[in-house]
């Protein structure tokens, strides 16, 4: 249905061993951002890790401070940041419905030499939000125009 995007957003990463088992973390976490006046834009997970994306001009004046106090209260193994992300949205109705969907879009981007940075899917189905470098910006969406729409 549709494909769009926005630039500079930073991804804050977090990995605890036996995070899935402590009960609390992710809102321990996400206190800290909620503090500071900072929204969320997405918080794509995996198993013993979580990451937080937010708009780098939103986090940027308080991320030292951010780092340390979710250093103090979650005691992650490890805490890291990776600026210059822009987030890239391919939507579409039914998209759960046809198969290989995802595999079509990752595979475009990857034949354009396109790093994904994060991949992150509603529960819902109806849009694939990943991320890449804001220098790969332009060319993400033309590859996925190119793809689909085209």
């Amino acid at each position: 249905t549709g494909i769009t995007g926005k630039k500079d957003f930073s991804i804050i990463s977090m990995s605890k061993r036996g995070m899935g088992n402590e009960v609390g973390v992710l809102r321990s976490m996400l206190s800290v951002f909620e503090r500071h006046g900072i929204s969320v834009d997405f918080t794509p997970n995996g198993i013993d890790n979580v990451s937080v994306v937010v708009p780098t001009e939103a986090v940027a004046p308080h991320l030292y401070t951010l780092l340390a106090e979710i250093q103090q209260e979650v005691k992650p193994d490890s805490l890291k940041v990776h600026d210059q992300i822009a987030v890239v949205a391919a939507v579409g109705r039914r998209m759960a419905f046809r198969p290989g969907i995802s595999g079509k879009i990752f595979a475009a981007l990857g034949e354009a030499g396109i790093n994904i940075r994060m991949i992150n899917q509603g529960p819902d189905e109806l849009n694939i939000i990943f991320g890449v470098d804001n220098k790969d910006f332009q060319e993400a969406i033309r590859v996925l125009y190119n793809s689909f729409v085209k």
